[in-house]
């Protein structure tokens, strides 16, 4: 997420935000700077698809939150250029250098970074939320979870006291489908709830009802939303319902719903 500070400094030299990378590309050394701090968080994981409706319609696990790292008091030369990379997809880390990688999700998991840098901080990646399970016969559908917020990265940065960069925040998962086997018309079970985190909404599950004329089981829907922060997991699918009339033998099974992908990585450069 964005930097937010501690108490300011109103004396001497002090750190500064001089770039913020979502994109990879070359920072070179400005004038009269001798040190600096680096603040890395990779690409969010994306969400599961949700399963078909088959009797057990799980609903697809949010993506993971994406890990961190940062350091600070490297000593640098002006004119020197280091390349930056911003990946904007799963299973790629953010880096600085060679000095720093930001580790990654990927899918409902995560790898951690590492630098390079003594003293360096690091912050853990969070597993996904987890998906509506598949329900037992004649059950209406299970909920989705929110995923759990980001870990924190924080430095002391001298003028600025404490900085802190929050890594990704773990999707959620989606609701699962409902499962019903009834001769009865107009019996009918819900599918499981969606769930909300990281700025996506997971998908729903698919009902399941008996009607006049035979069966409907509803698809899970799809995950949506787009996050406005950075390193978030994506939302998992719904689970479709799955309908039998036993009087007729007539069954119906709901599609998968789709899922989001994860937000991208972002470097926070700072100067001293």
């Amino acid at each position: 997420m964005f930097p937010t500070l501690g108490i300011l400094s109103s004396s001497g030299k002090s750190y500064s935000l001089v770039q913020t990378f979502t994109s990879s590309g070359t920072w070179t050394v400005p004038t009269n700077t001798n040190k600096i701090a680096v603040f890395l968080v990779g690409p969010g994981g994306s969400g599961d698809f949700g399963v078909a409706g088959t009797g057990t319609g799980a609903g697809g696990v949010g993506g993971a939150g994406a890990p961190g790292v940062a350091f600070k008091d490297y000593y640098v030369t002006p004119g020197t250029s280091y390349y930056v990379t911003v990946p904007n997809v799963e299973g790629s880390s953010s880096t600085f250098g060679s000095l720093a990688s930001s580790g990654y999700g990927i899918g409902s998991t995560f790898s951690n970074g590492i630098s390079s840098v003594s003293g360096y901080v690091s912050a853990t990646g969070i597993t996904g939320g987890a998906g509506g399970t598949g329900v037992t016969l004649n059950s209406n559908g299970n909920p989705g979870t929110a995923g759990a917020a980001g870990s924190t990265l924080t430095l002391d940065l001298k003028g600025l006291g404490n900085v802190t960069v929050t890594a990704g925040t773990a999707g959620p998962g989606g609701g699962s489908g409902a499962w019903i086997e009834s001769s009865t018309t107009g019996a009918s079970r819900s599918g499981g709830s969606y769930a909300t985190s990281g700025g996506f909404t997971s998908g729903s599950g698919g009902l399941a009802a008996i009607t006049s004329v035979g069966v409907t089981a509803a698809a899970g829907s799809s995950a949506s939303g787009t996050s406005s922060g950075y390193g978030n997991g994506g939302g998992g699918g719904g689970g479709g319902g799955y309908a039998v009339k036993t009087s007729t033998g007539q069954t119906a099974g709901g599609a998968a719903g789709g899922r989001t992908t994860g937000s991208r990585g972002v470097v926070y450069i700072y100067a001293y």
